[in-house]
């Protein structure tokens, strides 16, 4: 590598490591402002038409939505930063807990569909650029346009279709043992 491509490749980096700044905050003021000022009152909505107004506004009170909208908002942001994500609306129950008790299960599926992704897409890749402009490459293509363009939905019922039921490899339901 030269010296020019190490100085753009950094600069590349650095442009993108510093554009995430802006991007999360701006996600975050979007999520916080939907969850504030779209739906109406998110305490009712969680609760339902069926709890006394006087409990609904003891939940405001102690959620701090009776707190004036920009001091809601910079300590949305402060607790955002130090990873405090509250408590469940409805039971109480800490965010944190909740990610990680049932994180783990889209964790594992996250990684394993990188993996599967990265091994296919490889190779197709591979298969496509060493045999360019044969049927390999025309069809390796295709696949590509396919998969992108088809309802993740729908794979998935494929995917159950063929590898549990036709091929027996998968369990139908459930998360099989390490």
């Amino acid at each position: 590598m030269t010296r020019t491509h190490e100085n753009s490749l950094r600069t590349y980096l650095l442009t993108r490591i510093a554009l995430a700044v802006p991007t999360v905050l701006i996600l975050l003021t979007m999520v916080f402002l939907l969850m504030r000022v779209a739906p109406g009152n998110p305490i009712q909505a969680a609760l339902g038409g069926h709890v006394p107004q006087a409990q609904i506004q003891a939940r405001e009170h102690r959620a701090g939505y009776d707190r004036p909208i920009l001091t809601q908002y910079v300590e949305y942001l402060k607790d955002a930063l130090t990873l405090n994500l509250g408590d469940s609306l409805t039971d109480h129950t800490p965010v944190t807990t909740i990610i990680t008790d049932n994180g783990a299960a889209t964790l594992e599926l996250t990684i394993a569909a990188f993996f599967v992704a990265v091994v296919v897409g490889v190779s197709i890749g591979l298969v496509a650029g060493r045999w360019r402009d044969t049927p390999w490459d025309v069809g390796g293509r295709m696949f590509g346009i396919v998969i992108y363009a088809a309802p993740v939905f729908f794979l998935g019922f494929l995917a159950q279709l063929v590898f549990a039921d036709l091929l027996g490899w998968l369990p139908v339901s459930g998360r099989a043992s390490p």
